[in-house]
């Protein structure tokens, strides 16, 4: 086992972006859509209740800044993919300041690592899968790969945007789960 700097036994870990589709223009420019729907909605409502004016003076720029810190940032999503010894763990970080944990397995558990591509989409049916996970920038993307497991009773795939060290990373652990 390699163990200096940049081999196996070191951590490795890499991010990946989301790609800026029309899909997710779509949902940018609705979200846009509904902040400026909340604020005229609430500026109508302090000039029907004029007496409340202090409120609304107080409660509109309060309540668009949170709606916006609550919202926007999941439109800027990145996934951050590490390995550690035998162990890959995924997450999910949002707006490049809030992280969330996805999953964490063990590569020596994977039961299959294939390309994620039609010749195997036979193959990942033939699975079962149940639950289904994605750490990509899209689904175009060059090298994807689907990682699949069993847990006790569900079986779970991963599908991620690998990079060649990641590769070489899943191989070393687990060669056996790769199918070509």
């Amino acid at each position: 086992m390699q163990n200096q700097a940049g081999g196996f036994g070191a951590p490795y870990e890499y991010t990946v972006s989301e790609k800026a589709t029309p899909n997710l223009r779509f949902k940018r420019a609705l979200l846009i859509a509904c902040y400026l729907m909340w604020a005229i909605g609430n500026v109508v409502t302090a000039i029907l209740f004029r007496q409340l004016m202090g409120f609304f003076a107080f409660f509109i720029p309060i309540s668009m800044l949170f709606l916006i810190g609550l919202t926007w940032k999941r439109t800027f999503v990145e996934y951050e993919l590490s390995f550690f010894g035998d162990t890959l763990t995924v997450s999910r970080i949002f707006g490049k300041k809030t992280r969330k944990k996805m999953l964490t397995v063990s590569i020596r558990e994977l039961s299959m690592i294939v390309p994620y591509d039609d010749d195997h989409l036979a193959l990942l049916e033939g699975f079962g899968i149940q639950k289904k996970r994605f750490a990509i920038s899209s689904f175009d993307a060059d090298c994807l790969y689907a990682l699949l497991w069993k847990d006790e009773n569900t079986k779970f795939m991963l599908c991620m945007e690998a990079n060649d060290r990641a590769l070489k990373h899943l191989r070393y652990y687990n060669i056996s789960a790769f199918r070509q």
